[in-house]
């Protein structure tokens, strides 16, 4: 259920990110078991157009998704 909730505040936060022609953003995962990540990786590319890769370990440590908008 919880997930569910996460889930739907990355595609919020997706589609403003888009919708404002923002160049990049930043997902904070965490590590766990890696469900939200595979869940938010299905999310992403089910999008054309995107590039996605593991942030900055140095900024953000293990557990978040840079996503390139353009």
């Amino acid at each position: 259920q919880i997930l569910d909730v996460q889930l739907r505040h990355v595609k919020r936060e997706l589609e403003k990110a888009i919708l404002s022609n923002a160049k990049k953003i930043t997902f904070i995962h965490g590590m766990g078991v890696g469900r939200l990540k595979q869940e938010l990786i299905a999310i992403l590319n089910s999008y054309e157009g995107l590039r996605f890769h593991d942030a900055a370990f140095s900024k953000y440590g293990f557990g978040a998704t840079e996503v390139v908008l353009r």
